[in-house]
């Protein structure tokens, strides 16, 4: 990890603070006929949640010139937002590479760059190319798929979102607000990568949106670590919502232990974890694939043990009976 201080005085790292943190995050976006976007509209809600969300990854998971590829959406944004907030306050000069179907995540960047070109003059800021999509102010379709799946780039760490995910029941289904962005999210869940992370707030917790047909499975592919990041209510009747999904999510992990167990190799090689975090940034909760595979070998080993049959008597009674 390289440091670097640039010469700029408080005043601008405050000013960037304060714009990046406000509604229109460094520029404003585009409305359609005066109308807020969907992307505006997904902005103003709980934003406080989504400002932890971006926080917790921009200073847990981004390393020194890490190639990060974006989807489209307020995860990415306000992401985007905090990463640019946590390298200015530490004058951290990573020398990222990014690349993102979001206009908005370039926006930010091309606004950070001209303001502290001395921490952010070598990040790279790729553009994935392909139709306008003006709701989600990002580019879709079959170039955009291209673009994402090429060789070219090879991004550490994918960061996406989705409108809604239920995890309850024994499944795992991912919804989406629009139907143009199906293929990119798919691109985008299942592209090779060192470390894939979907993080959105609990309020995503529910069933909804056009299916992308993606699975847990298509989402461990590719990819050595899986990580989902989500938010822990202080209300009590979400806080039990969301505790449903975490019993749900645990069932997923059971089920996969399962089949690797019976010979499904395909996970064997994956890490899966779901991480909660409060408002204030921290982690209360978390679940992990590693933990049930180890705690099912620590089982396997236990019911192995040699003495560890059950006490028969020798006349066959319940007591035992008769001298000892």
């Amino acid at each position: 990890m390289r440091e670097q201080t640039s010469h700029r005085s408080k005043s601008n790292v405050e000013n960037m603070t304060d714009e990046s943190n406000s509604d229109m995050a460094f520029e404003e976006r585009p409305t359609v006929e005066g109308k807020p976007t969907w992307v505006d509209h997904c902005t103003e809600e709980a934003p406080g949640l989504k400002k932890a969300l971006g926080r917790y990854i921009a200073t847990h998971f981004v390393k020194y010139a890490d190639g990060i590829l974006l989807g489209p959406g307020t995860t990415s944004s306000c992401f985007t937002d905090q990463l640019i907030i946590y390298l200015t306050e530490n004058s951290f000069a990573w020398d990222l590479k990014i690349s993102s179907t979001s206009q908005d995540v370039s926006k930010k960047w091309r606004f950070a760059r001209a303001k502290e070109p001395g921490l952010f003059g070598n990040t790279q800021i790729n553009q994935i190319g392909g139709e306008l999509l003006d709701a989600l102010d990002c580019l879709v379709g079959q170039y955009a798929v291209d673009m994402i799946n090429n060789d070219l780039f090879f991004p550490e760490m994918i960061i996406h979102g989705c409108a809604t995910i239920n995890l309850v029941g024994g499944g795992f289904r991912m919804g989406f607000q629009f139907q143009p962005e199906l293929s990119v999210q798919y691109a985008l869940a299942t592209r090779p990568t060192s470390h894939r992370i979907l993080a959105f707030d609990h309020s995503k917790f529910k069933p909804g949106g056009w299916n992308a047909d993606i699975s847990i499975k298509k989402l461990m592919s590719n990819t050595p670590l899986f990580t989902i990041i989500s938010t822990y209510p202080q209300d009590a009747d979400q806080r039990e919502l969301v505790n449903e999904q975490f019993a749900g999510f645990k069932a997923i992990l059971e089920g996969i232990v399962n089949s690797e167990i019976h010979g499904d190799a395909s996970t064997s090689k994956s890490e899966l974890k779901l991480i909660l975090i409060n408002e204030d940034g921290d982690a209360v909760r978390d679940l992990s694939l590693s933990a049930l595979r180890k705690k099912r070998r620590k089982d396997s080993q236990i019911e192995k043990t040699p003495g560890a049959a059950p006490f028969t008597p020798r006349n066959g009674s319940k007591y035992g009976g008769g001298r000892v």
